[in-house]
């Protein structure tokens, strides 16, 4: 039997680390950004740091978006129209009571 992979890779956790946007996708890929929206073409993005394949790195800018695209070895991605993920980074401030 053979298995074809026409699949994008899927972005399975987005979080804050240190002082790094952190995604975690389902497998081995590339990932780019723009923080304009999702409209650019994959190699304009500008590249995030990848660690073991799966693990991709950009700075925390809470006055920015993240129009996210990645793609597998095998050249699968989203739709030219189309991010992976789109992260909006935020802080949380407790109120302290007086």
């Amino acid at each position: 039997s053979v298995e074809i992979d026409l699949d994008a890779p899927i972005v399975v956790r987005a979080f804050k680390e240190e002082n790094n946007l952190k995604i975690i996708t389902d497998e081995e890929s590339e990932c780019v950004y723009s923080n304009f929206d999702c409209t650019y073409e994959f190699d304009d993005g500008l590249a995030m740091t990848t660690f073991n394949g799966a693990e991709h790195f950009t700075d925390w800018d809470i006055d920015s978006d993240f129009y996210i695209k990645c793609k597998d070895q095998y050249e699968n991605r989203p739709l030219p129209n189309q991010c992976s993920l789109i992260a909006r980074p935020f802080e949380i401030f407790e109120v302290q009571e007086i």
